[in-house]
């Protein structure tokens, strides 16, 4: 009976030890998978073509009354980001805070990788699951983001031919954004202006073009400059005075002149202060 219960006990804590290293090695690896799949999909390029989509893109279906069909790969239901991207909080430039948790980043890439480590669970995976990035050729990613720049043989050697099947994939992925319920009429006017605002870059005469909306502003960027600049003005002249009051021969001589005065009366007054006998004299 004895050793049927030891048995017993062995064999419970045998099955509860493996369940537990289960449930540890499916955690560690739905954390590695998710790790590898965000490693996949990088977050700043998706980013680019997240906020192109939003500022670019559902204006002009806003303007027809129109919403992003549901098949559309670039929706929020499908962004494999737009989750954890939505929990973002911006209170300055320096102050990223996450809305799961309450914590607070100083820049939005510490962020980033602390939605990698802590929220895992909110990146949408499965079939219907997309990364922004990997339509980056349609939205000129590298471009956009300045991280590219025309060279001259890049500018001499383009053909139109070799863009031809990205703008054929940049129409037919915006196509893919609309419902099939509206107008054809509607529908034309639309991709129309898809056609303008993105797919029409996509040629040896556009692709290297900004368009104005992107642009920074040379105003903002000309205070900033000039900001800058009185700003180092003034810490020159600050630095001038301080060492032209503590260090120049004329103060370091008046300083001098000051510590002889009084090292002077420091001296008078112990010369003229009465002596333990001359005391002692003036009290017999």
């Amino acid at each position: 009976m004895v050793a049927g219960m030891e048995y017993g006990t062995c064999f419970s804590f045998n099955f509860n030890w493996i369940v537990t290293m289960i449930i540890w090695l499916v955690a560690v690896t739905s954390c590695f998978l998710l790790t590898a799949i965000s490693a996949e999909c990088p977050r700043d390029r998706s980013r680019i073509v997240r906020n192109i989509f939003i500022e670019d893109v559902l204006p002009i279906l806003a303007e027809f009354q129109v919403t992003a069909s549901e098949s559309c790969p670039l929706s929020a239901d499908r962004d494999m980001y737009a989750e954890q991207e939505q929990r973002k909080f911006m209170e300055s430039s320096s102050k990223w805070t996450c809305n799961f948790c309450g914590k607070s980043f100083y820049d939005e890439r510490s962020l980033d990788n602390h939605f990698e480590n802590r929220h895992p669970k909110n990146i949408l995976t499965g079939p219907r699951a997309t990364c922004p990035a990997d339509f980056c050729d349609i939205f000129r990613c590298d471009v956009i983001s300045g991280a590219h720049r025309a060279g001259y043989w890049e500018v001499a050697l383009c053909r139109d031919a070799d863009l031809i099947h990205t703008h054929h994939r940049c129409e037919d992925l915006l196509r893919n954004c609309l419902p099939s319920n509206i107008p054809h009429a509607t529908r034309d006017l639309i991709l129309a202006r898809f056609e303008k605002a993105i797919c029409g870059y996509l040629t040896c005469d556009m692709f290297w073009e900004i368009p104005e909306n992107r642009v920074s502003n040379p105003v903002g960027t000309a205070i900033y400059i000039v900001l800058f600049i009185l700003l180092s003005f003034g810490l020159l002249i600050y630095y001038y005075a301080a060492y032209s009051h503590f260090y120049t021969e004329d103060s370091l001589l008046e300083h001098e002149q000051k510590s002889r005065l009084r090292r002077d009366e420091h001296s008078a007054f112990h010369n003229s202060a009465p002596q333990g006998q001359e005391i002692r004299q003036r009290f017999t």
